[in-house]
């Protein structure tokens, strides 16, 4: 997964693009439903990009893989709806990830721990990010338009 492994000038890239929206919508499935949108994928690797993204403690706490998600997400926080947004964009082989007003609408700290997170999947991923907030990301070029 990643970006560190492939090469951007061979003629066997063939980017994958995904894109996140603030307003993410989850299914009232469980966690693993909405993160692997009906592909195998084992529980091993869900854990693994859970971990990256900082979600695999609150879906622990939660209960787990199986634990149930209600209708749009509504009884998770705009920070850990938009990290298992993140995850399962992760999970469809992204490499380009378009992050869409990812931080808006979210209190202070849940802002700070997007923005760490998206500073550190700019090492692995190319990274659009829309955005009408000032964010302190460390490894981008910025363009504003």
């Amino acid at each position: 997964m990643g970006l560190s492994s492939k090469n951007y000038c061979s003629k066997e890239f063939i980017p994958n693009i995904s894109y996140v929206i603030q307003d993410t919508y989850l299914y009232g499935e469980s966690i693993r439903d909405n993160l692997v949108t009906g592909k195998m994928i084992d529980d091993k690797e869900l854990y693994k990009v859970l971990d990256l993204v900082n979600a695999k403690t609150f879906v622990h706490k939660l209960g787990g893989l199986d634990a149930t998600v209600t209708e749009s997400g509504r009884s998770l926080s705009g920070g850990q709806k938009r990290r298992l947004a993140i995850a399962r964009a992760i999970l469809n082989n992204a490499t380009i990830l378009v992050l869409d007003e990812i931080t808006a609408g979210l209190d202070i700290k849940n802002k700070r721990g997007i923005v760490n997170l998206v500073n550190k999947l700019s090492k692995d991923y190319l990274i659009v990010l829309v955005t009408h907030e000032e964010i302190d990301i460390k490894n981008i070029n910025l363009i504003s338009i």
